[in-house]
């Protein structure tokens, strides 16, 4: 599918054409400007449906996929893109919290560009996160990495050559978070799918 204008001025030539295409689960569309080309690549089986591009879109070019197919559980894309409406200003690539929309000008990604807005992927940790790291791991789509800067075991306990210690555990205020285990290979857990009803990643210590 494609659509072209070509506007025409006293001392230029402006060509625009988009072109639509479908891969697998992608949805590509490109607009290219001359020399110049854009391309939208929409993976709507990465989308989780949040609808942030809706909101930011300053052309009114995205709304919502079809509902009832999505609730039923058919293979239908979370958000639709009006070709003929989007001006591929990348809005909505730079904010999709999970790189369901990615744009790239003449070959480049715009999050590799300095001059576009997008979300930063820095995330302040407040006083009340433990932190437990139970996000990073029940996000189904991997969008949370951490990065822990404590000292390291040696710093926090130093031993003496000679020396021996016992490790004691409370089982009855253990959440199996796992920190222990992320921090000291003397901890062994067992691992479990977590779900969201139970977010908790290990089942026994």
């Amino acid at each position: 599918m494609s659509d072209s204008t070509t506007q025409d001025s006293a001392n230029s030539s402006l060509e625009v054409n988009v072109e639509m295409d479908i891969r697998d689960s992608h949805f590509i569309y490109t607009q290219t400007v001359n020399s110049s080309k854009k391309t939208l690549d929409y993976d709507y089986k990465r989308c989780n449906g949040c609808g942030i591009c809706i909101d930011v879109c300053p052309a009114n070019a995205i709304e919502a996929g079809p509902l009832f197919e999505i609730a039923t559980g058919m293979d239908a894309p979370p958000v639709i893109i009006d070709q003929t409406k989007c001006t591929f200003c990348g809005m909505c690539a730079s904010f999709c919290p999970v790189r369901a929309i990615r744009m790239d000008i003449d070959g480049q990604d715009i999050l590799d560009n300095p001059d576009f807005s997008k979300l930063d992927s820095r995330v302040v940790i407040n006083e009340k996160c433990l932190p437990c790291m139970l996000c990073e791991k029940a996000c189904p789509q991997e969008a949370i990495k951490l990065e822990l800067t404590f000292p390291t075991k040696e710093e926090v306990a130093p031993f003496k050559e000679g020396q021996k210690g016992e490790i004691a555990v409370d089982m009855d205020k253990c959440n199996f978070c796992g920190m222990c285990a992320h921090l000291c290979p003397a901890f062994v857990l067992v691992e479990q799918e977590p779900t969201p009803d139970n977010p908790v990643p290990f089942q026994d210590l």
